[in-house]
């Protein structure tokens, strides 16, 4: 409960610390003080334990100048819980003890579930290894049944083949010992056919070092024979042209000496110049017939090798 002495016809306004708790309280022309209930506000810090301070604004009723401002202090002492706290503490209360029943039961839980955890862990690797090893074990059992059955039905094959072998095999004895006078025969036979070879190895070798000396001789006969056939042909060439050259001046000689015999008759005044060109031409006519005998008579024949 708040009594206040403010102006008369005034609007006022009431503050609990900075908070505004109550707004435009109006106060007439009674000759009272204005009385107001209030709460102070349930909230830290306006409802810590201490002093508090309580201000009144007052204002004229059109609000254009204010006539008055006081304040008060107030101390709060103690706390006088309301219906709704202790209702809500004793809830609160009941909440606690049950949230620590189940805390204690929530701590056992998850105590035997860490044990069941652990429990169930080491049952799954048990598992699985023992799982790993069934595989490996009907794997193994699927492999030794197969081989089995198969052994079972080979069994009798090589039963019925051994006293087939058996018999054989007496047989094979024999013949085996027929083969091994067979086969020292033949090794004498094989070491002397081996001397022999060796005997035609080394006279091959000597044939062959000797037919390597007649191969170069041969193909230096034959470089041989190239030379003297290009010289044949050579010498050949020139004889055709010297034989050209022969009846050229054989046909000149004949021209000459007719036309000398009728300069003869023609010209006496060319007589010493005629004897001249006569012992000119006798000259040249000695050198004709010197190559003409010079020529050879034959041409060469040569034996290819």
């Amino acid at each position: 409960m708040l009594e206040a002495y403010v102006p008369i016809n005034s609007r006022n306004n009431i503050f609990w610390d900075d908070v505004v708790i109550a707004l435009d309280v109006l106060r007439g022309q009674e000759n009272f003080p204005l009385t107001l209930n209030i709460k102070c506000p349930n909230q830290h810090p306006y409802s810590d334990l201490g002093n508090h301070t309580i201000t009144v604004e007052s204002f004229y009723w059109d609000g254009s100048d204010k006539v008055a401002y006081g304040n008060a202090t107030f101390e709060i002492v103690e706390y006088f819980p309301c219906d709704e706290w202790l209702a809500l503490n004793a809830t609160y209360t009941i909440l606690l003890a049950d949230y620590s029943d189940l805390l204690n039961d929530y701590n056992s839980l998850l105590a035997d579930y860490s044990t069941l955890q652990a429990n169930y862990n080491n049952l799954q690797n048990n598992y699985n290894s023992m799982l790993v090893d069934y595989n490996n074990l009907l794997s193994s059992y699927n492999t030794l049944a197969n081989n089995y059955d198969s052994l079972s039905s080979n069994y009798y094959h090589l039963e019925s083949s051994y006293e087939n072998l058996s018999s054989t095999y007496s047989e094979l004895l024999a013949v085996y010992s027929q083969l091994q006078s067979n086969y020292h025969s033949l090794q004498g036979n094989y070491d002397s056919l081996s001397s022999d070879l060796n005997n035609l190895q080394a006279s091959y070798s000597s044939l062959l070092a000797n037919y390597t000396s007649l191969q170069a001789d041969y193909n230096s006969t034959c470089s041989n024979y190239h030379a003297l056939e290009v010289d044949y042909n050579s010498l050949e060439s020139s004889y055709s042209n010297l034989e050209t050259d022969y009846n050229s001046l054989n046909s000149d000689y004949n021209a000459l000496n007719s036309k000398h015999d009728t300069l003869m008759s023609d010209l006496g005044f060319t007589k010493n110049l005629s004897y001249v060109f006569i012992i000119t031409t006798l000259i040249f006519i000695a050198s004709t017939v010197y190559l003409v005998r010079r020529r050879p008579k034959a041409k060469p024949k040569v034996k290819a090798t």
